[in-house]
């Protein structure tokens, strides 16, 4: 006789092992992928920016960055916010947070710290979206929007510790400072959509 389907939660559990769903597991090797990408492309930065003033384009390229940055970030934080189309409020959020980083990108102008700030708002945004999932998926994490901030923070400094072994890097305490404000913010951003999200969908339901 066919026992029939297992149950989905049940299965998920199962085949995720550490991890409260697949979608969870998903989601840390997004957040794997990010780290392993700003890692490898430490050193760069820096060689890029020398080669880009050498050739006259520096600026042009620093304004795409800020426009693909920009864009990234904000598509990061409702996407992972949200299930379903956003909201007018939902929208506020996004656009808040990213306004914020906005004035973080202002206010830095070397093009790879600048790189760094969309790195470590995505960084964060997707280590609160797996948080998030384990959440979901029935698994106890106190203040998750905490642990999220720390857990990029010290992405962050690692990051610039590995810098003193890097030619022509240095560690500087200012640069942790602003990935923490970065990922501060997009964090924030994405548990508030996240939130309000959820309390629209209590209002409206039966």
């Amino acid at each position: 006789m066919n026992p029939g389907p297992p149950n989905r939660r049940f299965a998920n559990r199962a085949a995720a092992g550490l991890f409260a769903s697949t979608r969870e597991r998903r989601m840390w090797y997004l957040v794997l992928a990010v780290i392993a990408a700003i890692f490898a492309t430490l050193g760069f930065g820096g060689w890029l920016a020398g080669e880009l003033a050498a050739a006259g384009l520096l600026e042009a390229a620093a304004a795409f960055i800020f426009l693909a940055g920009m864009i990234l970030v904000a598509a990061t934080v409702l996407v992972q916010g949200l299930n379903q189309r956003p909201s007018g409020l939902n929208l506020v959020i996004a656009v808040g947070a990213t306004a914020m980083l906005l004035m973080l990108f202002l206010r830095t102008a070397v093009l790879a710290e600048r790189s760094h700030l969309v790195e470590y708002a995505v960084l964060g945004a997707f280590v609160y979206a797996a948080l998030a999932e384990r959440v979901a998926g029935g698994r106890r994490v106190p203040f998750a929007w905490l642990w999220a901030l720390v857990l990029t923070t010290l992405v962050g400094t690692l990051d610039e510790l590995v810098q003193l072994f890097i030619p022509g890097r240095h560690f500087d305490p200012v640069d942790i400072l602003f990935n923490f404000l970065a990922a501060t913010f997009a964090i924030a951003g994405r548990a508030g959509i996240g939130w309000t999200h959820r309390r629209i969908g209590r209002k409206s339901g039966p």
